[in-house]
């Protein structure tokens, strides 16, 4: 083996080493910018999830209120509704009594038209009777 021969394989070994260690080197480069990336994006990650965290504190605070108000409200209607009931009531017993003098009412007036009949029959028994007494009407005679 001849010098050049060494030559070219010294440098070829040197270029390999070279162009390994440049990799190497390149690769490790690599890592680390992702590892910074990636360590970027887990910050960027806690603060959605601490933003996430408060909107959904916020949320659940307003839908408390809201619960609250749809309670309030609830009681509310319930105070109409029992208002409702009480009003129900007094008025079927006010409809309960004015039906029954309704009904008082329509038996007295057939108790009156029973009356009445009566009364009307003995009337144009007095007028018969009346008639009979008097005769018949002198008719009018005029001087011929």
């Amino acid at each position: 083996m001849s010098v050049e021969v060494f030559a070219i394989i010294i440098a070829a070994a040197s270029l390999l080493v070279t162009i390994g260690g440049g990799l190497f080197a390149g690769f490790a480069w690599m890592l680390r910018r992702m590892d910074a990336r990636f360590a970027q994006m887990d910050d960027r990650f806690v603060q959605v999830d601490e933003w996430f965290v408060q909107t959904e504190a916020n949320v659940n605070a307003r839908f408390d209120r809201v619960d609250a108000r749809f309670v309030q409200v609830d009681d509310r209607f319930n105070k109409v509704d029992e208002r409702f009931v009480q009003v129900d009531a007094s008025i079927n017993t006010r409809f309960n009594k004015v039906d029954d003098r309704f009904e008082n009412m329509g038996e007295q007036l057939q108790k009156m038209g029973t009356q009445m009949r009566g009364i009307q029959t003995e009337l144009n028994d007095v007028k018969i009777a009346v008639a009979r007494l008097e005769g018949p009407r002198p008719h009018l005679i005029l001087p011929s």
